[in-house]
């Protein structure tokens, strides 16, 4: 459900062993503190994070989930993808996931993903299905506010939504 008010103060966390995910959270941090949001970030043990997430104790997370044969979302965002359950049908996008399968090299991996995901949520905006409290992300240059329901759920895909969102 989306909040009514605005949170100016958040906690999220990550896994020790994936210090990799630290750098993405600073620069969700320095993002947030544009606007006027406080992410306090926590590196917590794997059993450590999944006790905070399910006490409610951190706001958001990142973990690595495995993605079948590749990590690179291409189920989920490329239009023949198995798991597009947002009914993304973009060209560009689906160009962009297959890029992902050729990269080579951590770096080039990173900017082809980071493109990918700035794309995405130029198209759509997403529900993270693993949550003790459900958010609803989406980007407010692309989407009108007043259109995302306060129900949404990502249960079945977010398909049903598309002919209600309104561009701004």
């Amino acid at each position: 459900m989306l909040a009514e008010t605005p949170r100016s103060a958040l906690t999220a966390a990550y896994r020790t062993d994936r210090q990799e995910d630290a750098a993405l959270l600073e620069a969700l941090a320095a993002i947030l503190k544009e606007k006027g949001i406080t992410l306090s970030i926590l590196a917590l043990t794997p059993e450590g994070l999944q006790q905070a997430a399910q006490s409610g104790a951190i706001d958001l997370w990142i973990n690595a989930v495995p993605d079948g044969a590749t990590c690179d979302k291409y189920e989920d965002y490329h239009s023949g993808g198995q798991r597009n359950l947002t009914g993304i049908s973009d060209e560009t996008l689906d160009a962009e996931t297959v890029s992902l399968h050729t990269s080579v090299g951590s770096g080039d991996r990173s900017t082809v993903t980071a493109e990918l995901l700035d794309h995405a949520a130029e198209l759509a905006f997403e529900c993270p299905l693993y949550q003790s409290q459900q958010i609803t992300i989406y980007n407010t240059d692309t989407v009108a506010a007043g259109s995302v329901p306060s129900d949404a759920s990502s249960y079945d895909g977010f398909a049903y939504l598309l002919p209600t969102l309104q561009r701004v």
